[in-house]
């Protein structure tokens, strides 16, 4: 079933997962989240995951109640603009259990995966805001980091425990005081051409170009420095953070095949569809 870009109709999902299910992009879905959806947040420590994997997040890094716990905005199961998860500057999200092999598998040999991102970028900037990761403090310890880099740009770190062996960032960066719809692909084993980033509705081009070299140089074959965080590099409190101010509103992973532009487009038109208070551009 193919849903058009306009306005919100009888049908028409109003959920990440019900997206991604109506788009039959859910082959290879490994994480789902959507702030929006009383089945993946309605109370609790935990945002869970409705891609049917079981991958939940923790506020914080365990079940206790922590000073750098997000905070969940909004009424459980509204679907509106109002219902995300908000950071003080020092909170994260941490899986709840040791890294899955799909968490790993995404800074090695012949990764293949994509992410998106429904994120509300606060006026303020700060280096190096990392969104999610598995690097920990260090980004050249084996794992990934995407981030906003210094310049307030989306850029995608490798590491393989001792240097960077993919470091790219994008040329626009998202503006403030705004929602945005982040993406980003990695196909590994194409090399040239390999890789894009995405933002609202466009590529966001690296150096001129579309695509990038999504080729890893020397990649390491074990696994994660750290455990995946979101709105964080992985590892915690020992790692960066994003943020005060930074809101998560939706996150997906395909980790085993990667999305196209296409598939990127019709993802964000559908989401600007059923949740038009965004204001996504």
């Amino acid at each position: 079933m193919v849903f058009p870009i306009g306005p919100v109709r009888a049908g028409m999902p109003d959920t990440l997962i019900g997206i991604l299910k109506g788009r039959k992009l859910t082959g290879n879905l490994r994480l789902c989240l959507d702030a929006g959806d009383a089945d993946s947040y309605s109370s609790g420590r935990k945002w869970l995951d409705t891609s049917g994997n079981g991958h939940d997040f923790f506020f914080g890094s365990n079940a206790d109640s922590q000073t750098v716990d997000p905070a969940f905005n909004g009424v459980a199961g509204g679907k509106s603009a109002s219902e995300y998860m908000s950071t003080d500057g020092t909170d994260y999200f941490q899986y709840d259990s040791a890294n899955e092999d799909w968490m790993s598998n995404i800074h090695k040999n012949n990764a293949r995966f994509s992410v998106g991102i429904a994120y509300y970028n606060p006026a303020s900037k700060l280096l190096n805001d990392s969104l999610f990761g598995t690097s920990g403090p260090a980004w050249v310890n084996r794992g990934i980091t995407y981030e906003l880099n210094g310049s307030g740009k989306p850029r995608v770190l490798v590491g393989n425990g001792s240097a960077s062996i993919l470091n790219i960032s994008a040329a626009t960066a998202p503006g403030t005081s705004a929602w945005h719809f982040l993406g980003m692909s990695i196909d590994e084993p194409a090399g040239a051409g390999g890789g894009f980033h995405y933002l609202d509705g466009n590529y966001n081009q690296v150096s001129g170009s579309d695509t990038f070299n999504a080729a890893y140089s020397i990649p390491s074959t074990g696994n994660a420095a750290a455990r995946m965080d979101l709105l964080g590099n992985g590892g915690g409190a020992s790692g960066r953070v994003a943020r005060s101010g930074t809101r998560l509103a939706m996150v997906f992973f395909i980790e085993g095949a990667v999305l196209s532009k296409a598939d990127f487009d019709n993802i964000y038109a559908d989401i600007k569809a059923a949740r038009s208070g965004f204001n996504l551009p």
